[in-house]
């Protein structure tokens, strides 16, 4: 077992460069039932507009190879310009989501995004996906005050045989894993420069989650 490299030293610029991206692609896991929601979040509308429509929207604004949406055990109809994957290990959470993802893409670099996280910001994806390509880590997660953010995060497909292992061992925790491989944190004070307001992760989980992205949706539309 390989100890993890939580490299935090020497980091690159703190503002994306207008380098190319390594070829990647994008992946949104649909798999969660909305259980606190009480609906199914895929169809959560914002200021309007579909919570879908709005991240592959942002998603968009890069040059990924493809789009993915992993869903879950049941058949929705996804009406997405994207390509769509059914879970292969139902069941298995956010670690089964990113098996299947990895498993399915076309691409050794993949962007892990959840369906209830509206607000991706550009920065930010650029820069995660540039320090993954610089310096062949396997995984590149946002570290926020000992919180990662494991569903805003860079993963190769050199992840997925640890992945594998856990899920064969019936555990579906994703911790571990950034332990096992080559894992850049990307620090609370570089995401103050590139999302000082930590909008890429904010998620919707309750109603008042809901409210709350509508409002951030009115303040974001009114500064642009």
């Amino acid at each position: 077992m390989n100890q993890a490299d939580l490299d935090q030293k020497s980091p690159p610029p703190l503002t994306p460069n207008n380098a190319p991206l390594n070829p990647a692609s994008a992946i949104i896991l649909a798999g969660g039932k909305g259980t606190r929601l009480k609906r199914d979040k895929t169809t959560l509308l914002i200021s309007g507009k579909p919570i879908l429509n709005l991240i592959v929207s942002e998603l968009s604004r890069l040059e990924f190879e493809e789009i993915i949406l992993v869903y879950g055990t049941e058949s929705r109809l996804f009406t997405l310009p994207v390509r769509k994957v059914g879970d292969l290990i139902p069941g298995s959470g956010v670690l089964g989501g990113i098996f299947t993802g990895l498993t399915c893409s076309g691409t050794d670099l993949n962007f892990f995004i959840a369906c209830d996280m509206p607000f991706p910001q550009v920065n930010l994806m650029k820069y995660i996906l540039q320090l993954a390509g610089s310096k062949n880590y396997d995984c590149v997660v946002p570290a926020d005050g000992g919180y990662r953010e494991p569903l805003f995060a860079v993963y190769r497909k050199t992840c997925l045989p640890v992945i594998k292992e856990q899920l064969e061992g019936k555990n579906l925790r994703i911790a571990p894993i950034f332990y096992r491989l080559k894992t850049r944190e990307v620090s609370g004070t570089e995401l103050d420069q590139l999302d000082p307001r930590r909008l890429s992760f904010f998620n919707i989980n309750t109603p008042d989650d809901l409210q709350k992205a509508e409002e951030i949706s009115l303040s974001t539309e009114a500064t642009s």
